[in-house]
């Protein structure tokens, strides 16, 4: 059971799943083709900050920072997620990062879209399991598929929401602020983003974040986020006391603006010309 000392930081951790850095930067972007092809690129970055949160964590740990990021950044977990996408996807490279930001890049080739399955929280996958026996536990499996017929590519999305079982109250505008100070020092260059691009021109969607031909599933730009928490204490306590619900997290998105989105819908149909 987690303990909430410092429920702000909780809930963070469980909406990215990544719970060895402060601040990782993870991009998914899915390029579909016209022929129902695909390329999926997946970006993975830490900066100075998570390195710094590394060499603190390794003294709790009792395990060097080398070999957290070896733990956390490994090929052998890189190549075992293409297990459960799908048939026909293929892992085509890993490019290793190894300058001021240290992460990977790897790139997957799909034969057909209309067999990926991908998991929008395939961030937790990146850090170590969660579970003793190594595998992650289902409760943060959120599976999409995908469907193209003809012009219209419809994604459905499995919803999943993250109710922690502790029950915390809203803080005080002096616990907010002194909660949201932390997080700056720990988490603004924190950034997650899950994308579709289809190459076809997209004519319509009922998709609530589709602009200039990309669908944007999930966005979270931790730095923009904290500026509107320090303008608006009430959004902040909103995203508390939302305990990763996605159907809170929604009605925060929503008032949030660019910084923040979070797709909710259980299926997102796209009209393609």
């Amino acid at each position: 059971m987690i303990t909430m000392r410092m429920p702000f930081i909780v809930v963070v951790l469980v909406i990215v799943g990544f719970v060895t850095t402060s601040c990782l930067r993870s991009v998914v972007t899915i390029k579909v083709a016209r022929d129902h092809s695909a390329v999926l690129v997946d970006s993975t970055t830490l900066g100075t900050g998570a390195i710094n949160m590394m060499r603190q964590l390794s003294s709790i740990s009792k395990k060097s920072v080398e070999q957290m990021l070896s733990e956390s950044f490994s090929e052998t977990s890189i190549k075992s997620s293409i297990r459960g996408m799908g048939r026909g996807v293929k892992l085509k490279s890993i490019t290793k990062l190894t300058g001021k930001q240290k992460g990977y890049v790897s790139t997957y080739t799909i034969d057909d879209i209309n067999n990926l399955t991908y998991n929008r929280l395939s961030a937790l996958e990146k850090g170590p399991s969660t579970t003793s026996s190594g595998i992650q536990s289902d409760q943060y499996k959120a599976p999409m598929k995908f469907i193209y017929v003809d012009s219209v590519l419809t994604i459905s999305l499995q919803q999943t929401n993250f109710e922690l079982e502790e029950r915390t109250s809203s803080p005080t505008d002096s616990e907010a602020r002194e909660q949201i100070d932390n997080m700056k020092r720990m988490m603004s260059d924190l950034y997650v983003a899950v994308r579709v691009i289809p190459e076809a021109s997209i004519i319509s969607s009922n998709g609530a974040y589709v602009n200039n031909g990309v669908i944007t599933l999930a966005e979270l730009d931790m730095g923009a986020a904290l500026q509107r928490f320090e303008q608006d204490l009430q959004l902040y306590k909103q995203f508390v006391e939302s305990k990763g619900n996605e159907t809170k997290l929604k009605a925060l998105s929503e008032r949030m603006g660019c910084c923040f989105h979070l797709e909710t819908q259980p299926s997102i149909r796209t009209v393609l010309r």
